[in-house]
């Protein structure tokens, strides 16, 4: 049978995405003070870029300013390591990447978490979002899903049984009775020494109690 979705916990997918707010907020920084800077509108972070500019921030550097161009003097080419250190670029950019650098070697705890979190995010027009397949896979994690006919009649008697219930609790809350786990087990011969073969059955002197017959 095709998988039947029947709970999303969108208090923990919530909890989850939460818990990525502070590094939402520090990688938020970064794009805005990297693109500040007068580096050209294709310099500028977009979609995956955070990614890239994590894993070397140097290379990154190099082949953003460039263009992807490789250099080279004369006959010889120049490893983007060496042209970073050639290149004269804004100390704002050197101080951007002092916290990328920080966050990277995972300085502090904070920064320790935002090394680890930078791939679940994505660029979109200049802003910082969780990405799509992340939140996915949250919402996936924390979903409950049936994938047999048996699981599925299970849970249809659970609904019906918890209707049935709520219709016995509105007639005991008449009688100023608020049904809790006891009550049930003499209302239907509950026992915690029931083996596997018993079976329930309503419970006539409870009833009769109840009603004063």
């Amino acid at each position: 049978m095709k998988p039947v979705l029947i709970f999303v916990d969108n208090n923990e997918v919530e909890t989850e995405t939460n818990r990525l707010e502070q590094t939402q907020y520090f990688l938020q920084s970064i794009v805005d003070r990297f693109n500040a800077l007068a580096l050209g509108a294709d310099a500028k972070l977009k979609d995956r870029d955070l990614i890239a500019l994590f894993a070397g921030p140097k290379p990154f550097i190099v082949d953003k300013v460039t263009k992807g161009e490789s250099l080279s003097i004369g006959a010889l080419s120049i490893s983007k390591e060496k042209a970073f250190e050639i290149l004269e670029l804004p100390q704002d950019l050197h101080n951007v990447l002092i916290d990328v650098d920080g966050a990277r070697l995972g300085t502090t705890h904070d920064r320790f978490l935002h090394r680890n979190q930078v791939d679940k995010f994505v660029i979109i027009d200049e802003v910082v979002e969780i990405s799509e397949d992340f939140l996915k896979g949250i919402i996936k994690k924390n979903s409950i899903y049936l994938k047999r006919s048996e699981e599925l009649k299970a849970w249809e008697l659970m609904k019906e049984i918890a209707n049935k219930l709520n219709e016995l609790r509105d007639i005991t809350k008449n009688k100023g009775i608020n049904l809790n786990t006891i009550d049930l087990e003499s209302f239907f011969a509950f026992s915690e020494n029931m083996d596997i073969n018993s079976k329930n059955e309503p419970n006539p002197k409870v009833l009769k109690k109840l009603f004063n017959i």
